[in-house]
């Protein structure tokens, strides 16, 4: 589902996977399932979203992707300027570096 799969390969991947099951009931519950996941604190899912794109960020220098690192980069400035707070100057007053 997360992959964008279509409903129809998604629903074809349940009847392989678990035959007995009714893969209707299994969609509803992943729709509920998703439901809860959107209400939760905005607080939350924002420190998730940074925990996950710091993990992606050690990944990608782990293979040499530094095209790759420095977008994650960008993204952690990004989203942590979305952060609550009273400031939201990850650099403590310095001047940010401009890469070419």
């Amino acid at each position: 589902m997360i992959d964008g799969q279509s409903g129809e390969s998604i629903t074809a991947a349940i009847k392989e996977l678990w035959p007995k099951q009714n893969p209707d009931r299994i969609l509803e519950a992943a729709a509920e399932h998703f439901t809860r996941l959107a209400q939760a604190p905005p607080d939350a899912l924002l420190g998730w979203c940074l925990a996950a794109t710091r993990d992606l960020y050690r990944k990608l220098v782990e293979v040499g992707d530094y095209s790759g690192a420095l977008k994650a980069i960008k993204l952690l400035h990004d989203l942590a300027q979305d952060r609550p707070g009273p400031t939201n100057d990850l650099t403590n007053g310095m001047p940010l570096i401009e890469l070419p």
